[in-house]
């Protein structure tokens, strides 16, 4: 059998208990205190939201922004962000354009300890929405060339969409084109921008223009022409220098090339020009290797060229030098042998550069014909003349030589003692010996691998 004694509560008992609680908590706000203190935090510039608005009002103005001050454990503060705040108005019961006076509530995430807004309240004027449809007007740049030929917009009209009061303030809707520059037709994305009956444009949020933006094209009066091509170069100069220049002895090839572009633009176009080529080491008439780009960056903007680059052909000048005669020279003759040419003199003439002909006048060429590997017989040959590659012979006389090679006749009988019997010569009869040339295997002074 348990015993059970009453407890008496006196007002000393009562206060010792509460005494105890008091520090028991203080001690365990002291200890989370310390592990996680408190810490305050404001987030300023917090946009108001509407909340429950009906689709046929709006609100008017926009709404001021407010200032947001968080208390609480710094673990918790410290992982805030504007995003996790949300300031609002509910709006729910207006069924009128007014004024309404509303209390600005604050979502956050728990865990807080105190949240307050500035200001805690504000005012709302809620309008009716309405809808107005606006031709676009457009405006043409002051400085538009006489090459513009039309604008075309995707749409002709915009719908504005806001509160009444503020669509009433439109008096018309613009679209100002841009050019940029451009004189080629082109197209591009653009918005049009309400004006107020002061003339000043209207930048209102709470307007909504329907489309967003217009489709604009522009166009320009186009034509074409061909043109003739100049062939610059970069032109050696006296002093060493190089100097840009039209290249009157080459061709283009095309001759002529197509441009195409504003009319008033092309019109005064009379030729184009390629980019300046080097001809330092250009000897022979001939085209130049690949095309050569066609230099544009002359020309205006919007006009362009087809094609965009062309074969170039330079012709050199060639001087003729006067007439040249030299003695044949007979190299590698079989040995033992007789030769015999039907001429030993040549004569020609040499056309090339001026250069090249100039040292050929302090070293004339010698003509040659070369008799290796031929034996006993009558031959047809031409002489070979050693030139530079760049200098070629003309008017060769004779053209070929014919060449007699033969053995010499056999030595004649020793005389005997007997006296030779007395011939009275037939005056009617005279005999005449065949001239023959007799050339030893000596090599002239000059190097026989001339090819």
């Amino acid at each position: 059998m348990r015993l059970r004694f009453p407890i008496r509560l006196t007002p000393a008992k009562i206060a010792r208990i509460v005494l105890s609680l008091m520090i028991a908590f203080g001690l365990w706000a002291f200890v989370i205190n310390e592990r996680d203190p408190d810490q305050t935090v404001i987030e300023p510039g917090i946009q108001i939201v509407v909340d429950g608005l009906q689709d046929d009002f709006q609100i008017v103005d926009p709404l001021p922004p407010v200032d947001v001050t968080l208390k609480g454990p710094q673990s918790i503060v410290q992982g805030i962000s504007v995003n996790d705040i949300e300031a609002t108005v509910d709006m729910a019961d207006v069924d009128a354009p007014g004024i309404y006076e509303r209390n600005v509530k604050v979502q956050t995430p728990g865990g807080f300890r105190d949240v307050d807004v500035e200001p805690s309240s504000v005012t709302v004027e809620i309008g009716s929405v309405v809808s107005e449809t606006f031709d676009i007007t457009i405006v043409e740049p002051d400085d538009s060339p006489a090459t513009l030929t039309s604008i075309r917009l995707s749409t002709s009209s915009v719908t504005l969409v806001g509160v009444e009061r503020n669509v009433d303030n439109v008096e018309r809707v613009e679209l100002e084109i841009e050019l940029g520059g451009r004189t080629e037709s082109f197209t591009y994305t653009a918005q049009v921008t309400p004006i107020g009956a002061d003339g000043m444009e209207i930048n209102d949020d709470t307007i909504e223009v329907r489309p967003e933006s217009v489709e604009v094209s522009v166009e320009f009066e186009m034509g074409s022409r061909s043109v003739p091509v100049i062939v610059q170069c970069a032109c050696p100069t006296d002093d060493g220098g190089v100097e840009i220049r039209d290249l009157l002895s080459a061709t283009a090839i095309p001759p002529t090339v197509r441009i195409e572009g504003p009319q008033p633009l092309i019109t005064d176009i009379d030729a184009v020009r390629t980019v300046p080529i080097s001809v330092a080491n250009v000897e022979v008439s001939g085209f130049v290797t690949g095309a050569v780009d066609l230099d544009s960056s002359s020309l205006p903007e919007g006009v362009t060229i087809g094609p965009s680059a062309v074969g170039v052909y330079v012709q050199v000048e060639l001087s003729a030098q006067e007439l040249i005669q030299q003695e044949i020279q007979i190299i590698n003759p079989p040995p033992d042998m007789l030769v015999d040419v039907s001429s030993t003199l040549i004569s020609f003439e040499l056309q090339g550069p001026a250069e090249a002909l100039a040292t050929l006048s302090e070293s004339p060429p010698v003509a040659i014909i070369d008799l290796a590997g031929y034996d006993e017989g009558v031959y047809t040959l031409s002489p070979r003349i050693a030139l530079p590659p760049d200098v070629r012979v003309v008017n060769l006389e004779p053209g070929t030589i014919e060449v007699t090679i033969e053995r010499p006749p056999p030595p004649s009988p020793s005389p005997t003692s007997a006296p030779a019997p007395t011939v009275i010569p037939d005056s009617t009869t005279t005999t005449s010996a065949v001239p023959t040339r007799r050339v030893n295997d000596a090599q002239p002074a000059f190097s026989d691998t001339i090819n």
